[in-house]
């Protein structure tokens, strides 16, 4: 089921067989690709001003430098206390 605004701002369900003569999923994907393909620069590693960054900071990719200060961690940590 999606959800739609109704005319007095309240959230409706509407059921999918109102929405099934059209593939959200591979519309969206579709309106993605096309954005994306516009764009002039696609690749974070042609982009000059990621090239600066590892020049002049990072150096190699991969090399140590930069994965000390781009690579995170996970750290379990306890959930907020509801008060």
């Amino acid at each position: 089921m999606s959800r739609r605004l109704c005319k007095r701002w309240r959230t409706a369900i509407q059921p999918s067989v109102v929405r099934s003569w059209t593939d959200l999923r591979s519309e969206r994907a579709k309106a993605i690709y096309e954005e994306d393909r516009e764009l002039p620069i696609r690749k974070s590693h042609e982009n000059p001003k990621v090239k600066m960054l590892y020049d002049e900071y990072f150096g190699e990719p991969g090399g140590h430098k930069a994965h000390e200060l781009l690579h995170t961690h996970y750290v379990k940590r306890e959930n907020y206390p509801i008060e």
